[in-house]
């Protein structure tokens, strides 16, 4: 028991417990005093006043939806009456791609990290180009 304190992570105390990866957008969007319309609260190195911030709240909660285009391939046979003339049975070209759109409300977060704290590596988008041919 906390005393009511729930969420001491870098994300409520960014410097709780020697975290130091705080993330920048939080960092830079906290209460400070030439920045009192912020979006977050003031950030704290003193362990009492930062007890506030990890108090239970959904003021941390964020909607969690998202779309995701995972994979597309789009191709193209050719005739067999164009090919035959060359000695080729099959040609097909294509191109396949993944992670090529995401929507998310999340501005620095891939949606589907398992969690935010552990410095998860986001999904990359790749690109392939191919062809089948059989003669």
């Amino acid at each position: 028991n906390l005393n009511g304190v729930t969420d001491l992570t870098p994300l409520t105390v960014p410097w709780y417990a020697n975290y130091d990866n705080a993330p920048l957008y939080l960092v830079e969007g906290s209460w400070r005093p030439d920045n009192t319309n912020a979006q977050f609260p003031r950030l704290s190195v003193d362990k009492a006043s930062y007890r506030n911030n990890g108090l239970q709240s959904d003021f941390w909660k964020r909607d969690g939806t998202y779309l995701r285009l995972k994979n597309a391939t789009l191709g193209y046979s050719f005739p067999a009456k164009l090919l035959n003339q060359f000695g080729v049975d099959k040609l097909r070209v294509y191109v396949t791609g993944t992670n090529l759109l995401t929507f998310t409300g999340f501005k620095y977060i891939d949606p589907e990290s398992q969690n935010v704290i552990t410095g998860y590596y986001p999904q990359q988008r790749t690109v392939s180009f191919g062809v089948n041919l059989s003669f």
